[in-house]
């Protein structure tokens, strides 16, 4: 994590999927990423022990804040797979709500998330400074209700979105 850290770090592809990264992993990660400008690609998915979250909201609140580093270049991040719990995803809708260079996310195949959770996340998609073309949502358990709900955050999110995925 410490070469992450370093001004000269060139590295703009990072993937930690399928490791058993837990929350002192994920924190020393966070401390990484929070201040570097050249990673654009992050690769988490599968982080979970046969559907066993092995990091925890405060882990992905560490992860998640270089999305809050203006200076950030993340474009980039996958979570599929990853046992996001409702934790995780308010720590990354809180994150998201000030970055303005993250273009694709996909968050499919976490089932561990509430339709509520889901709705506060949908919101963070109105904000003016999202730069969100691509969102990824398969495997949510999103009932057509949850999904109804992410009507009015698309008519405010003034066209960015090009692709939105909420297959099975």
């Amino acid at each position: 994590a410490s070469c992450l850290q370093s001004p000269n770090s060139a590295l703009e592809v990072l993937d930690v999927s399928s490791t058993n990264i837990a929350d002192e992993g994920a924190i020393a990660l966070g401390r990484g990423l929070a201040n570097n400008k050249a990673l654009k690609d992050l690769r988490c998915y599968d982080i979970c022990a046969h559907g066993t979250p092995l990091i925890t909201a405060a882990g992905w609140r560490s992860v998640f804040a270089c999305l809050r580093n203006e200076e950030s270049a993340l474009e980039r991040l996958d979570l599929r797979y990853s046992s996001i719990d409702e934790g995780g995803l308010s720590a990354l809708t809180n994150a998201l709500s000030s970055n303005s260079s993250l273009r694709m996310l996909d968050v499919g195949h976490n089932e561990q998330v509430s339709a509520e959770g889901w709705r506060s996340f949908f919101a963070c998609l109105e904000r003016p400074r999202s730069a969100l073309e691509e969102i990824r949502l398969r495997e949510n358990r999103l009932a057509n209700e949850d999904a109804a709900r992410l009507a009015p955050s698309l008519r405010a999110n003034n066209g960015r979105l090009r692709t939105l995925d909420l297959g099975d």
